[in-house]
């Protein structure tokens, strides 16, 4: 598929949703053992997190795969409100994207479900967000 989509200037990247840690570290072997170096990885830190697997240690681990980040902070297996309240460490996440010098995509994933009361609206929660993130790369 890579080879397809690259004359395009595309490029394919898995993006890693396995609630458990089997699975997910699995689909990562998937990629940076079996398939051809053009194929780089989507780090969801949300789901990274709940299946056991550390966003942080990808980065540093595989920076030559790292083609995008969707950005969810947890509460353990539950979504936090916004990225700055939960058990990621954004800080370190963003201090490792910038040592490798990543300049791609930051797509930020926020979700309210029905298990959680949040104290804020989704819009609020997306502002604080955005805010948070352009600290690390104003």
């Amino acid at each position: 598929m890579s080879e397809l989509v690259s004359p395009l200037g595309l490029r394919v990247c898995l993006h890693n949703h396995a609630a458990d840690n089997h699975n997910a570290s699995g689909d990562l072997r998937s990629v940076v053992q079996y398939a051809d170096m053009s194929v780089g990885l989507c780090v969801d830190t949300g789901w990274a997190f709940v299946s056991g697997c550390n966003p942080i240690e990808w980065v540093n681990t595989y920076p030559e795969r790292i083609y995008a980040f969707h950005l969810r902070n947890q509460h353990g297996n539950l979504p936090s409100e916004d990225l700055l309240e939960g058990d990621i460490d954004f800080s370190s996440l963003m201090t490792s994207a910038d040592s490798i010098h990543y300049n791609g995509w930051l797509a930020l994933e926020l979700w309210h479900p029905d298990s959680i009361q949040p104290r804020r609206t989704m819009g609020e929660d997306v502002q604080r967000s955005i805010d948070y993130l352009r600290g690390f790369i104003s």
